[in-house]
């Protein structure tokens, strides 16, 4: 895919491949941390105390924000002259869509769930409720209308420094996301009586104990 097919998804004005892995890992980053210290408060402020928001093993981060900002960054030209109501709705409808897809990718393919709403009103098959969805609409929206200064700030950030740092911290966070991947999907297995199968399994079931996952994931529920 060359710059000229990426520039017609990535609507939000990129000029060549640095910027947009510069933009992309940031923004992720950025959003991802939000997420996390967003939910952690939340729990405080309703329940007293937080319970396994971190959605990878070794960084404070909420991936699922951080993907869903980028998804409505993707579709910011396409509705930069919307009414601002209207992008408010976009970014609602985008948002809980979203929450729901990740939900189902993680219950068709990895067998378990991170979060159930099924007792909560106005919940769409417990994957994500309406009031939430606004709740992502009031945060997309905010993130939209600010992002012109957001990048402004990334772009005086970047040169050829912050870039090797940028590509270090994407490894990273690419090898967190697989290795968190690979020991959820082992979780599941070993509650589903599949033992291990090879020396990575086994390996796995001694660093990354079934104790470790509660304490990481507490709200994880396997199938």
């Amino acid at each position: 895919m060359n710059m000229t097919s990426l520039k017609k998804i990535f609507t939000f004005k990129i000029k060549d491949a640095p910027e947009l892995l510069f933009v992309t890992v940031w923004v992720f980053v950025i959003c991802s941390i939000f997420g996390y210290v967003f939910e952690v408060t939340v729990s405080y402020l309703t329940i007293g105390y937080s319970e396994g928001h971190q959605g990878i093993l070794y960084l404070p981060m909420t991936p699922i924000y951080g993907l869903g900002f980028l998804l409505m960054l993707v579709l910011l030209d396409r509705i930069k002259d919307y009414k601002p109501f209207t992008q408010y709705l976009f970014c609602s409808f985008t948002g809980g869509f979203f929450e729901a897809v990740c939900g189902l990718v993680q219950i068709y393919f990895y067998h378990s769930r991170s979060w159930n709403y099924s007792n909560l009103p106005l919940n769409i098959l417990g994957l994500t409720t309406i009031p939430y969805a606004f709740i992502w609409g009031l945060l997309g929206f905010s993130f939209i209308k600010i992002w012109p200064f957001l990048r402004k700030q990334l772009m005086k950030l970047k040169n050829d420094k912050t870039m090797v740092f940028t590509k270090v911290v994407l490894v990273f966070l690419l090898s967190d996301a697989i290795l968190s991947t690979a020991i959820c999907i082992r979780a599941s297995e070993r509650a589903n009586g599949i033992t291990a199968h090879h020396i990575v399994d086994q390996w796995m079931d001694q660093v990354f104990d079934d104790e470790l996952i509660h304490d990481q994931w507490p709200g994880m529920k396997f199938k």
